[in-house]
Formats: structure tokens, sequence, C-alpha cells
């Protein structure tokens, strides 16, 4: 018997079926496009928000130019493009004061579309701090092989290179005349930046011309240190001490200062220009007290030789300068021991009237400081101390390590290390390591100099 089928509710079927996953698909296909393009959209705002932001540190640049001195111009203004308000900015200021020289400005940016994204640029204002450079002096230098510095170097004489470093190096001239103590036997002209060291074929040393503005004024840094012995006071001067001068020891966010009264006994060093019998470590002390770090970054002004040790937490700056300045007695600082920040926030700076050095007996081995240096008439160094087969010079003349977290700005000459005609270390550090603290190029501790016309000096987005 034939039968006959009827596939027609079979066909309806499919039909609903194939219907019902074409509007899914379409639906799926649809919703893909909405989010692509909403998402387009969104990525369009937030390049749009940036470009906003941008606007408004514009135009705080703007004003600052033509108003120096006002910092109060927190606003929210419109943003319009072709005469359409298509989002608007936010400007915050924060002024500069004395424990932050330059002041910070942050511009939000909204996109009238999608208000809720924001963009935030956070620039610094202000001049820009000799503090950037990891290492700046008036005088030639000479960074051995077993020396290592990251960070800028600017010499306004020359630069014998034989080690590593990983920034730019600039010399304020094309050549210059290298002498012995600089290993050029006999004294010879070189160009402004020469030796073994590699990173001047990768483009890393810089001579500058003639018509260029490349030299420091050394003559003009903190000309007037009595105006910083006025701020220190009642608080944080402390006058001639009628003894060899005073210690202070950082305990975070406090410092114990003492007297000292007898120092050990003299011992011979090489300054660079002649022999000393001088003695830089302490015998005994008298305790004066103890302070609070000033939360206004008041300055600690020592009119005497100071010796500084210990672990900081808080931003300060040391002077120690005997007041008026005459070359015999000016007033140098010692580095005591180790000195470490207590967090990510602290910044010490150390201004000597001469010199900053490093003594003959210090126990700490490596040799870790954290702050930015200055020596205003003078050098930062550790002098040459003969290798005798004596006490002490036996033990302490020649050190392991040293390592320099911050900023070195020297007069003078600078060096830790001594070595002889066949380069071989004979005292001093068999390695020293300078390694630039970036905070610094920025927001220098309090009071240390600044250069040039104000301007941005570093931008960042923060949102």
């Amino acid at each position: 018997m034939i039968e006959k089928r009827n596939n027609q509710g079979n066909i309806v079927t499919l039909a609903l079926v194939s219907g019902a996953l074409f509007l899914i698909l379409l639906g799926a296909l649809t919703g893909f496009i909405l989010l692509q393009e909403r998402q387009s959209r969104q990525k369009a705002a937030m390049e749009e928000a940036l470009q906003i932001a941008e606007a408004g540190i514009n135009y705080a640049s703007w004003h600052l130019l033509h108003e120096p001195e006002d910092y109060d111009f927190d606003l929210v203004k419109d943003y319009e493009v072709g005469g359409e308000v298509v989002g608007q900015y936010q400007i915050e200021i924060t002024p500069p004061n004395d424990c932050f020289p330059n002041a910070e400005i942050k511009s939000t940016g909204i996109s009238a579309e999608y208000p809720d994204l924001e963009r935030i640029i956070k620039v610094i204002y202000g001049k820009i701090p000799l503090s950037q450079y990891a290492f700046l002096t008036d005088e030639d230098v000479w960074f051995g092989a077993s020396e290592e510095v990251k960070g800028l170097v600017h010499s306004n004489i020359g630069i014998r290179m034989d080690g590593s470093q990983n920034s730019l190096f600039s010399s304020a001239n094309e050549v210059y005349t290298c002498k012995p103590k600089h290993g050029c036997f006999p004294s010879q002209e070189k160009p402004g930046i020469w030796g073994a060291g590699q990173e001047g074929t990768e483009g890393l040393w810089k001579f500058f011309t003639s018509e260029e503005v490349s030299k420091i004024d050394f003559t003009t840094i903190l000309e007037d240190l009595d105006t910083l012995r006025q701020k220190s006071q009642p608080d944080y001067y402390f006058g001639p001490s009628g003894a060899e001068g005073y210690k202070i020891e950082f305990l975070g966010d406090s410092f114990k200062i003492y007297k000292i009264t007898e120092l050990e006994t003299p011992v011979w060093g090489w300054d660079m220009e002649k022999w000393v019998n001088e003695s830089n470590t302490i015998k005994t002390i008298q305790e004066i007290g103890t302070y609070s770090l000033s939360s206004i970054c008041q300055p600690i002004f020592v009119e005497d030789n100071l010796w500084v040790s210990g672990t900081i937490q808080g931003r300060a700056t040391v002077i120690a300068a005997k007041l008026p300045y005459l070359p015999e007695s000016a007033a140098k600082v010692i580095i005591n021991g180790n000195i470490e920040y207590g967090d990510s926030d602290s910044l010490l700076g150390l201004i000597a009237q001469k010199d900053i050095l490093i003594p003959l007996r210090i126990d700490n081995d490596p040799l870790k400081i954290k702050a930015a240096l200055l020596a205003k008439e003078g050098k930062v160094m550790r002098y040459l101390y003969p290798l005798w087969d004596t006490s002490p010079y036996q033990t302490y003349a020649v050190q392991n390590s040293i390592e320099i977290y911050g900023s070195i700005i020297s007069k003078g000459e600078w060096t830790f290390t001594w070595v002889d005609d066949d380069e071989q270390i004979i005292s001093g550090y068999q390695q020293s390591k300078i390694s630039f603290d970036s905070r610094l190029s920025y927001q220098p501790p309090p009071y240390f100099p600044v250069s040039g016309n104000a301007g941005f000096i570093n931008w960042e987005e923060v949102k």
C-alpha cells in the first residue's frame, strides 16, 4: 500500500526555527555592532578628554606667563570646538611653598558625551633645579673604570670618562687641557669628554659650542646664605659651638644634635692642593637635645663644622656655614655614617659652605648616602690617605664601596678614589656608584638652587 505523508508541519517548524536563529544572530550582530560603535565613541571621548585636559594645562601656562606670581586661579572652564561645547576642564593649583619650591598643576579633562570618563594630567611648574644633575662641577673631573654613574652629568671644564653611564654627559667646552692629575703626562689638549667609556659611541657625550649657553655659574649659587640663617631662627639655628662643631643624627621625623668636644688624633691627607694634618673623626660629644623636623621645612642652619648621619623621614635641608665667608675658616660637612630615607617621600639636602668630606675612619662599608650634596665653595671628596703600614691608615685607607643616591654639586674637584701611575687604587673606594634620585629633577630639597626661566619640568598622566 502506498502511503502519502504530509510534510507541511515539518516545513513550518523548520522555517520557524530558522527564522528564530536568524533573528538571534541578527540581534547578536546588531548588538555587537552597537557595542563596537559605543566602544569606538568611548575611545574617541577618552582621547578627546585627554586633549581637553592638555588645553587646561596650556591655559595655566598662558596665565602664569602673564601673571607669574598668581597661582590662585583654580577654575572649571568649557572647552569649545567650532563654537560648540564638547567638554570642560577643571584646573587645580598647589602653589609653591618652602617644602616644595615648584607648583603642581592638575588638569582634569571631561568629554560632554561621556562625562564619567575623565583624563587627568599633572605637571610640575617652576625653575629647573640644579639637583637635576647626578653630578655637576665647576672643574674638570675623572671617572675611573670602577665608577658607575646613573643620571645627567655636567662639567664646566671637561670630563675623562673611563667608567659606565646610562645618561647624557655634557662639557661646557669642545676641548680642554687634561692635566697629570687626571692621567695626562704631560698636560695635553683633549675633547670636552673623552676616555675608555663606550657610551660616547651611543651619543651620550655632548660638547657645547661657543655659541651655546652651557656654563653653570657657580658664583650665583646661594649667594645669600644669611637669608637661610634668618629663616632657620629661632628653632633650628645653632650658633658657633665654641668647640669642634656639631653632630646631627637623624632619627626618623626628628634629629638629635650634639656638641663635639674632642676629635681623634689628626691624620695626614692630600686635599688635591696640599698635604693637611687634620682630624675629621669624632672622639667625645655632649648632647644638646632632640628636635622634631619642621613641618614647614625650615632650614637647619649650623654656624660651624657639622657631622651628619642617620635615617630621615621627611623633607629637610641642613646648612653648615660661618658668616661672613672666610676661605680659611669656612664650614664643612663630614659624612659620619650611612644616611638613609625612612620612606619614599623623604628627601635631604646637605649644603656645605666649603667641603663635604668622607673621613678616614668610618665603619660603614659599603657607605650609603641618600641626599643631595652641595659644596658651595669647595669639594665633595675623600682625601688621599696614604696606605701606610700603621694605624689607622692600614685599616681605613682603602675601602670597598660607596653608594650615592641623589645628586652631587661640587664647585671644586671631586673624587672618592685615588690611583697610582698604573691606575691601581691606592686610597679611597674600590667601587663608586652614583645613582640619580629622579625626584630631584623637579622637586629639589627645600631652598636648593634653581636656574633658568619658569616652565613645565615634569608631565604625567595620573588617570
